[in-house]
C-alpha cells in the first residue's frame, strides 16, 4: 500500500489534488477508525508527514531535472504560493529552492 500511494504520488500530474483528498480523508476517516495509528505503526510516521515527503521529494526531482521555475514547482506539488514553498525548502534543506538547482548541477 505505501510504495503505491509512492509511485503515485511521485508520478502524477495532479499530485495537489491527490494530496487534499488525501487530507480531508484523514481528518473525517482515519481519525474515527483508529486507521491514523495503524498508518503511522506500518509508514513510522503521520499521513501527513509522509505525503510532505513526497511532496518534497518530487519537488527536488522537478529541480534537478526540468527547467520549471521554483514558483511552478512549489504550485505543481501543491503551494501555491512561492514564498511559502520557498521557506518550507528551506527549513527542510537549507538551501533555497534555486540554490538547490544552482548545487546540483
Amino acid at each position: 500500500m505505501l510504495l503505491s500511494l509512492g509511485v503515485v504520488f511521485s508520478t502524477n500530474t495532479i499530485l495537489p489534488k491527490i494530496w487534499a483528498l488525501f487530507y480531508v480523508f484523514n481528518e473525517r476517516y482515519f481519525r474515527n477508525l483508529g486507521l491514523t495509528f495503524i498508518f503511522k505503526k506500518h509508514a513510522g510516521k503521520s499521513l501527513g508527514k509522509y505525503i510532505t515527503e513526497i511532496r518534497f521529494e518530487k519537488a527536488k526531482y522537478l529541480l534537478e531535472n526540468t527547467n520549471m521555475k521554483s514558483s511552478e514547482i512549489g504550485k505543481y506539488v501543491g503551494y501555491p504560493n512561492p514564498s511559502y514553498f520557498t521557506m518550507m525548502f528551506r527549513n527542510r534543506y537549507g538551501c533555497t529552492p534555486v540554490q538547490y538547482r544552482e548545487r546540483m548541477k
